[in-house]
């Protein structure tokens, strides 16, 4: 799948997200995913006992959603 932003980029992005420090911190694998006809970044940290997922949109570059999985 052909992408306009890097993993890399997607992350920085996602790292602006307004989500708790300890996930922020902890953002560091990002998957290009498709959902209803457009590329969206699905960016997770690595916690132990619970997720942050943050979606970049691959066009614009801009926060669509986050997602808390887990406990804390």
């Amino acid at each position: 799948m052909k992408t306009n932003l890097s993993s890399a980029q997607a992350i920085a992005i996602a790292k602006t997200a307004d989500i708790e420090s300890l996930f922020k911190e902890n953002l560091s694998v990002a998957t290009a995913v498709e959902e209803n006809g457009k590329i969206l970044w699905s960016v997770s940290s690595l916690s132990k006992g619970a997720q942050e997922i943050v979606y970049v949109d691959d066009e614009t570059g801009v926060i669509v959603r986050t997602k808390h999985v887990g406990v804390r």
